[in-house]
């Protein structure tokens, strides 16, 4: 949508300067005309010169883009599927340029009709001069203008809404404190660890050599970790609560080891934390977040139930603690109920293990890999990372859109204001003996300016106005994209309207500051 919308601008940038182009041309078509050119030769002459302004403009575009696709792939490679896969190919890279000289010769020939079909022998008695604009001509160039406007203030408003957006997400409180925990996960394969008995050493002696790399402070494993994608939720049952079949309570399941809290930075709102003392034979113990808390426990202390799942063998624990909402699958996605089992209890042949360290956490990773293989020479590490770079990863894509659709804003911005400073300027060119008149009459400079300013700011309230009330119906369909934002956020589209007015208003001030420079004496002898 924001290509498409682009490409609009730039097509009505292009008719309006070839319009100012054609009618400053009508005396030179008339006296070729009249030196015997047919109209057929006069349109293949106008052909070549838009087919080649065209293939000059995508030659030029396909320079920017090969090197655009390359910046793109590398902004957010690990979370948009097969973008490292995407470069120009034959077939894009055809249609691409068949669209650009399509276009380019479309709007290059609409201006180029209207000069054929104009009055060539009027033309003639001007002397060959040409740039006397038609008010059929000026009409369709304000309107060109107006739409150029409009369309950028959609572009302007999406790129907006993203950027708030984006700025109210990276401000989310994730749960848990990323900053100097590493983390790398494992799967131990079925041939070599058959039993529940050979997980739960495992992972003991696991947590034993990664608590000895030097400065790591803490250690703790998961089967599964904050915004890591991974879901294992499983419908249960509270001990002593009815069940209610029309509400049936799910919750995501976590096996974790003792110190994972900790590690991790999750806050204890009650109760205890897992502890070395619940381990298997014990009493089977869970805790769980502050919305499964609310949500199945309402009002009520949960401490002290037991939950038991709905799971083929028997997996259930009594509640002896609630921890802090951590945000599951993405900083948008609000938390959902967990409940934490004691991994020593439950044990797991995939596991995540979380470092806390003193220095750099992804100076540690190195040292892991050699204590795992150690331990195990066959068994890779997977997703070794820190939790700060996890949660700028969960970052990225809504990143990827902000960038992007704020790049086609920018341009859109810029060629807006390429069309209010080329209408303005082509207006003052043919307005130099009105303008001149003016003066003599005894208009100040002060009076030309604010004429030509006057005719540019119009041009942009509309444009404006129009642009806003089309925003209002686009952006409705961003708000899958949005987090914290209304789609029809008011300060927002406030904002882009004082900014395209204000880049609109400076476009307005050289060709206002020409005209009032105009020397009335030689103004009137220019006729």
């Amino acid at each position: 949508g924001a290509v498409g919308l682009v490409m609009l601008i730039a097509c009505a940038n292009v008719a309006n300067l070839l319009l100012a182009r054609a009618a400053g041309r009508e005396g030179e078509i008339a006296i070729r005309a009249a030196l015997g050119a047919g109209r057929g030769r006069l349109v293949r002459q106008l052909v070549t010169e838009s087919v080649l302004l065209s293939l000059l403009g995508a030659a030029a575009a396909v320079a920017l883009a090969a090197w655009g696709v390359g910046r793109l792939a590398a902004l957010a490679h690990d979370r948009i599927p097969r973008l490292d896969a995407v470069r120009l190919d034959g077939t894009v890279l055809l249609a691409t340029v068949a669209v650009a000289v399509g276009t380019g010769l479309l709007f290059g020939l609409i201006p180029a009709a209207g000069t054929l079909h104009a009055d060539l022998t009027h033309a003639l008695k001007s002397g060959g001069r040409g740039g006397v604009s038609r008010t059929g001509t000026r009409r369709a160039r304000a309107l060109l203008v107006v739409s150029e406007l409009a369309l950028s203030v959609v572009l302007l408003a999406g790129a907006g809404l993203l950027m708030k957006s984006f700025a109210r997400l990276a401000r989310v409180e994730a749960g848990f404190r990323p900053a100097g925990v590493a983390t790398f996960t494992l799967a131990l394969p079925e041939a070599r660890y058959r039993t529940p008995a050979e997980w739960r050493a495992f992972g003991a002696t696991l947590l034993e050599r990664m608590a000895g790399l030097p400065g790591v402070t803490s250690a703790a494993t998961a089967s599964g970790l904050p915004l890591s994608g991974a879901s294992f939720a499983l419908v249960f049952d509270i001990d002593g609560t009815p069940t209610d079949p029309a509400r049936q309570a799910v919750a995501q399941v976590r096996a974790v080891s003792a110190g994972y809290f900790a590690t991790m930075g999750v806050r204890l709102a009650r109760g205890r934390a897992l502890t070395d003392a619940d381990r298997a034979g014990g009493a089977p113990v869970a805790v769980i977040n502050e919305t499964a808390a609310r949500r199945y426990f309402a009002g009520e202390n949960p401490i002290g139930r037991t939950v038991r799942f709905r799971y083929g063998s028997p997996l259930f624990g009594e509640v002896v603690g609630v921890v802090a909402d951590v945000r599951q699958f993405t900083l948008a996605a609000e938390a959902e109920p967990e409940v934490f089992l004691a991994s020593d209890q439950y044990p797991m042949p995939a596991l995540s293990v979380v470092m806390r360290s003193t220095g750099d956490p992804a100076a540690l990773l190195g040292a892991a890999r050699a204590r795992v293989r150690e331990l195990d020479a066959d068994l890779p590490l997977h997703a070794a990372t820190t939790m700060d770079d996890l949660v700028s990863e969960s970052l990225s894509q809504p990143r990827l859109y902000m960038l992007l659709l704020g790049t086609f804003a920018g341009v859109a911005l810029l060629l807006a204001a390429v069309g209010v400073y080329g209408v303005l300027s082509y207006a003052v060119s043919g307005r130099t003996r009105e303008i001149g008149l003016r003066m003599a009459l005894g208009a100040t400079r002060g009076d030309v300016l604010r004429l030509v300013a006057r005719q540019g700011l119009a041009l942009t309230a509309a444009g404006v106005g129009i642009g806003l009330l089309g925003a209002v119906w686009a952006t409705r369909i961003m708000g899958s994209l949005l987090y914290g934002v209304s789609a029809t956020d008011a300060p927002t589209f406030a904002g882009v309207g004082v900014l395209l007015a204000a880049v609109a208003a400076a476009a307005c001030v050289v060709p206002a500051r020409r005209a009032a420079r105009v020397d009335p004496m030689v103004a009137l002898r220019a006729e």
